[in-house]
C-alpha cells in the first residue's frame, strides 16, 4: 500500500463539501457528458541509473497522466487557433480514489462529448487518448471503462468517499 499518495489524496480540510457544487455546475454545462474510470498500477517499473527498479505511484505521476489526457482532448475538442487561446470550459473533470480491495488507485470522471460525436467514434477517441496519454506515463491498468449514458448522481459517486479527494480538470 502506498501511504505517502494516500496521505496526498485524503481530504483533510473537507474539501469535498466545498467543491462538489462547483463541479455540479460543471457537469450541468456539458452537453453531452460520459463517464470514465482509469485504474492505475500500484508500482511503476522505472530504469534509474541503467537499472530497473519498481517505484510506487506517486501524484506527480497521476498529474502527468491527466496532463497528457488533457491534451489529447485539447487537440479532439479544439482547433489549433482554440488551443493557443485561454479557454474556460471544462472539457473533463475527475477525483483519484483507492480501491481497499483491490489495492489500486483509480479516477473516476466525465468528459464532455461537446459536439455530440457518433458514440462509437467518440468511444475510440477517448480509449485513443487514455492511450497516447498511458504511453508517457505507463500508469494506467488494464483499459479505461466508458459509459455514455450518465447523470448528475455521477458527480456524486466520482466524489463518493468523503475521505479522498484529489480534483483534476481539463480545460
Amino acid at each position: 500500500m502506498n501511504n505517502i499518495l494516500i496521505d496526498v489524496i485524503t481530504d483533510t480540510n473537507n474539501v469535498r463539501n466545498k467543491i462538489l457544487p462547483e463541479f455540479h455546475g460543471y457537469f450541468d454545462s456539458m452537453i453531452n457528458p460520459a463517464s470514465f474510470t482509469v485504474n492505475f498500477h500500484p508500482k511503476i517499473r522505472r530504469r534509474i541509473n541503467g537499472r530497473w527498479s519498481d517505484v510506487l505511484l506517486d501524484s506527480s505521476d497521476i498529474e502527468k497522466f491527466w496532463d497528457y489526457f488533457s491534451g489529447e482532448l485539447s487537440h479532439l475538442n479544439y482547433y489549433s487557433y482554440e488551443r493557443k487561446m485561454a479557454r474556460t470550459k471544462v472539457m473533463a473533470f475527475a477525483n483519484v480514489d483507492y480501491g481497499r480491495l483491490t489495492n489500486l488507485f483509480h479516477i473516476h470522471g466525465v468528459v464532455d462529448n461537446r459536439y455530440e460525436i457518433e458514440p462509437r467514434v467518440f468511444q475510440y477517441c477517448i480509449h485513443t487518448a487514455f492511450k497516447i496519454a498511458n504511453n508517457y506515463t505507463k500508469i494506467k491498468s488494464g483499459d479505461a471503462h466508458l459509459n455514455l449514458r450518465v447523470d448528475d448522481g455521477w458527480v456524486n459517486y466520482v466524489f463518493k468517499d468523503s475521505r479522498y479527494c484529489y480534483p483534476l480538470i481539463a480545460k
